[in-house]
């Protein structure tokens, strides 16, 4: 396998997206766990937490922020203490959703190693982690509401504060 790919949509604009990922008041919300966030470059990225009987522990102290753009990307040279102790990389993206409505932001995580293809132990362990998280951060922000293409067309999302 080459990366894992996930990807949530979410009721919000990219700035309020960007900061559930990069503030840690916000972070240990949704992760229910210890999180450190030094958002420049070079700057700490870690979180430790468990996922419990949905998903793996993780440990990512060690990590480091490789670049950022407020509210379009976040990089992170992700270290793993837990699993296997390997460098990977970690991107996300931050887009709008595909409507005229500011107030969806669909976040695309892309993870890989640093030097080669993941092993499938690897993409397993790490699908389900981070699909784990990305269903956690939806049913924090969206509580039960998957957002699905139809509903990027309803006129009340528009000017929402969901």
């Amino acid at each position: 396998m080459q990366f894992v790919h996930e990807s949530v949509r979410l009721a919000c604009d990219a700035n309020r997206a960007f900061r559930f990922l990069t503030r840690p008041e916000m972070l240990e919300k949704w992760v229910s766990g210890e999180c450190r966030v030094d958002l420049r470059l070079g700057g700490a990225y870690g979180i430790k937490a468990d996922l419990g009987p949905d998903g793996p522990a993780f440990d990512t102290q060690g990590s480091e922020i490789c670049q950022y753009e407020r509210e379009k990307t976040l990089e992170v040279s992700w270290r793993d203490s837990l699993h296997t102790g390997a460098s990977y990389n970690l991107l996300v993206r931050f887009m709008p959703c595909r409507s005229d409505t500011e107030f969806c932001t669909e976040l695309h995580l892309m993870f890989k190693h640093q030097d080669r293809m993941l092993e499938q132990d690897e993409f397993d362990v790490y699908s389900k982690l981070f699909g784990g998280l990305f269903e956690r951060l939806r049913q924090h922000v969206n509580k039960d509401w998957v957002i699905r293409d139809a509903d990027l067309s309803l006129s009340w999302l528009r000017g929402s504060s969901f």
